[in-house]
């Protein structure tokens, strides 16, 4: 299998996934499979040193973790801006905090196991941008939205995409949760 060049900025900050131990993984093919990463790369690609890091990632589950909304909204600038794939758009305080206490009440177990990340070096003009892949569970006991509360346990992949301010905290993000799945788990659909 020929290597892939990776660019001197990106990083891999450590899969914590669990990884198959056959098969081959190419990320551009569907349903290949992924194998447990080798030592034969550095942890950190480049020379930069890298602003966004697993312990960003890990707080970031960490602070969802500990139903802090208070602190969940701090991860975000004051301007920050949460997108969710599948439309609402949340900006701000005023905006975040209703949006995160709503998910902490309708799911009281919620709980974020981080899978993976990867992140660039900022460029002096530009922020830190990153991806945190992870895996979410919880009990829905709860309406959110449309979606009543069933009293049924979810688990639930997902991918956030963004950036960070200079403060280190979210400026923005994209954050790609599979709500189809949800409706499916929670026995909402077929």
């Amino acid at each position: 299998m020929a290597e892939i060049a990776v660019p001197a900025t990106v990083h891999r900050l450590g899969a914590v996934a669990q990884w198959s131990e056959r098969g081959t993984h190419n990320p551009l093919v569907v349903g290949s499979i992924p194998t447990r990463p080798t030592n034969r790369f550095p942890r950190e690609f480049g020379s930069g040193e890298s602003r966004v890091s697993q312990p960003f990632a890990q707080l970031w589950a960490e602070t969802w973790n500990s139903h802090d909304a208070d602190a969940i909204v701090r991860l975000y600038a004051d301007d920050g801006v949460h997108r969710m794939a599948a439309g609402a758009t949340y900006v701000g305080a005023e905006e975040l905090g209703p949006m995160v206490g709503r998910s902490l009440r309708g799911y009281p177990d919620l709980q974020f196991l981080i899978r993976d990340q990867i992140a660039t070096d900022a460029a002096e003009d530009s922020a830190s941008r990153f991806v945190i892949e992870y895996t979410m569970t919880g009990t829905q006991l709860e309406a959110i939205g449309d979606r009543e509360g069933t009293g049924k346990f979810v688990t639930i992949d997902g991918a956030m995409i963004g950036e960070l301010a200079s403060t280190g905290r979210i400026a923005r993000c994209i954050d790609y949760l599979d709500h189809h799945s949800i409706r499916r788990q929670l026995g909402l659909t077929d």
